[in-house]
């Protein structure tokens, strides 16, 4: 593993018949049915805790490609996404953020920040005379043709601190750092070329400022998840880690992590149960916790930890079997 420098870079998201001789009843009757039923769906962040919501007709899928059912021949940007202006990614963006021909968005709006978390931004975007497969191709290009680099990626920190799989096209900075993430997503094809997508964009924290005593050239950097650890653990973003064994059995990493020691257990204290794992009193019959206070299970697994300084606590358990 390696630490990166820091740098900022982002960018990212009926048929109408003809009436005649009807009776005025009949006529408000029909005309409602149609308002009930005339396909309509709410494009809003899945896992952002508040934010921007832009309300799309038209086919959707929360993946990068839309199901093909155009609704209007005649549908516009203005009127798939009423008092968008001229694309734009927004100011915490420290290069810029070119969109496909035309394009038009939302205001970019903080949706998740926090102590040792990244700060999510999202904004819902329209480009005309497209498709979902031109204006994913237009990212591919443009992402990986700037100077500084994207790469194509798999995983999102939708909630500023879990990374979870991409619901879409999915990119992070690949040749500096803090690493940020990118992500394209909720496609809705409106017919007559007009296509809207949500845009996230993730911004690390700072990287913590670790003992370098304790964790020095050989600790794993810019972890996610306890390294080699089987079911996965989730860690802080950024996280350094050390092996910390002890004889009896006791196996151990200290981590270092960005924010506070309040921060390091909210976070452990969401994302433990989000992927898997529970409180336990003791432990399991192959693993036993050495702080009973925070001890969790998972399967067969156990761990517990202990935190009074984000950057080095301790997540130990005693092996048993």
């Amino acid at each position: 593993m390696f630490r990166i420098a820091f740098k900022r870079f982002l960018a990212r998201r009926t048929t109408a018949a003809s009436l005649a001789s009807l009776g005025l009843i009949a006529l408000l009757a029909l005309l409602s049915a149609c308002s009930s039923t005339s396909g309509t769906s709410t494009v809003n962040g899945g896992t952002t805790t508040a934010g921007a919501t832009a309300t799309a007709t038209g086919s959707t899928t929360s993946g990068a490609t839309p199901t093909s059912a155009p609704t209007s021949a005649t549908a516009t940007c203005g009127s798939a996404l009423p008092g968008a202006g001229a694309a734009n990614a927004g100011s915490a963006l420290v290069y810029p953020m070119s969109f496909p021909t035309g394009s038009v968005s939302t205001t970019a709006t903080q949706t998740v920040s926090g102590a040792g978390l990244f700060t999510v931004y999202q904004l819902m975007v329209c480009s005309p005379n497209s498709t979902a497969s031109s204006v994913n191709a237009y990212f591919s290009s443009a992402l990986t043709s700037v100077e500084h680099g994207w790469g194509s990626a798999t995983t999102f920190p939708y909630d500023g601190g879990l990374m979870q799989a991409c619901t879409g096209q999915c990119w992070s900075d690949a040749t500096g750092g803090p690493i940020d993430f990118l992500v394209f997503d909720q496609m809705v094809d409106h017919g007559n070329g007009v296509i809207t997508y949500r845009m996230e964009y993730a911004i690390s924290p700072d990287f913590p400022t670790c003992n370098s005593t304790v964790f020095n050239g050989s600790s794993a950097q810019n972890l996610y998840f306890l390294p080699g650890f089987t079911p996965s653990e989730p860690l802080p973003p950024l996280s350094e880690a050390t092996p910390d064994d002890a004889s009896g059995g006791i196996r151990g990493f200290e981590i270092c992590s960005p924010g506070d020691a309040t921060s390091v257990k909210a976070f452990m204290e969401k994302e433990l149960p989000a992927t898997g794992w529970s409180r336990s009193s003791t432990g399991t019959s192959s693993n036993s916790c050495q702080f009973t206070d925070e001890c969790w299970a998972n399967g067969s697994a156990a761990i517990s930890f202990s935190v009074s300084d984000a950057t080095q606590w301790i997540i130990a358990w005693r092996q048993l079997q």
